[in-house]
């Protein structure tokens, strides 16, 4: 445990120096906070005042979640569909982060000297694991809780009855977990084997078509988000995590990067 600390901290002493990476953790809270609350605000005072006005209802009430005859179930509609927005989040940024890092190990070379410590490859996955992971993780809890505060000081009381807060708290508080170590694995096993970072993080961007698909399937009403879901995805994301851990395991080993890290 104490080996991994230190190559998780080693793998952070690194990141500080990447202006771009840290620029990209501190601008994507703002704008997973201000693009909800803008449409929330817009669809509020603009399209159901319209709405209102002409009486025409069906012309926003008809689009999965965004269903209904009244106000209130619109724009509790209409923040569902905005805390959708973060579950891809946990995924995509440590994936990012996870390929960018060892595929610099390549080219630098800076990785074999590590080896010639007493560090196992476990201690070394792990810790290079979570130095993606933990940012991952932040940034998509203090985001979440920031949207949330924001909007219960814009909308009424009424429009958060109509929320299941609690489910949405277990699903960012328990999903992102289990989302952003699957996806540092993943992004550490198909860096493995991409010669530059570009390629490896084009790889692993495809896995992350499942949770858009999800996000759509919310949208268009296809999919209810409940709590046999939230647990029947977490079992899912962590049996992935599992398996994938074992998987980077098998490429991520000393032979493999002293002999084809080349």
């Amino acid at each position: 445990m104490h080996r991994t600390l230190v190559i998780f901290r080693r793998e952070w002493k690194e990141m500080r120096k990447n202006r771009t990476l840290l620029q990209t953790l501190a601008i994507l809270p703002l704008i997973l906070v201000l693009l909800p609350m803008g449409l929330v605000v817009f669809f509020n005072a603009f399209v159901l005042d319209f709405a209102e006005k002409n009486r025409a209802p069906e012309t926003v009430s008809s689009l999965g979640l965004l269903s209904g005859d009244d106000n209130v179930r619109l724009l509790a509609g209409l923040v569902t569909i905005c805390f959708t927005f973060f579950l891809p989040l946990p995924a995509v940024l440590p994936m990012t982060i996870a390929a960018n890092s060892v595929v610099n190990e390549k080219e630098k070379r800076s990785l074999e000297p590590l080896l010639a410590t007493p560090v196992t490859t476990t201690e070394l996955l792990w810790g290079k694991s979570l130095s993606a992971i933990v940012p991952g993780v932040v940034v998509t809890w203090g985001s979440f809780i920031l949207l949330v505060l924001v909007l219960s000081l814009v909308l009424k009381p009424n429009v958060f009855a109509k929320l299941d807060l609690l489910l949405w708290f277990a699903i960012i508080g328990f999903w992102s977990p289990a989302l952003a170590t699957w996806a540092t694995l993943v992004g550490v096993a198909i860096s493995s084997r991409a010669r530059d970072a570009r390629a490896a993080s084009q790889a692993g961007s495809l896995l992350v078509i499942p949770l858009v698909i999800f996000v759509f399937g919310v949208t268009l009403g296809f999919i209810t988000v409940n709590w046999l879901i939230f647990v029947v995805g977490l079992l899912v994301w962590v049996a992935a995590a599992a398996l994938t851990f074992w998987i980077a395991g098998k490429l991520f080993d000393r032979e493999t990067i002293l002999t084809r890290w080349k």
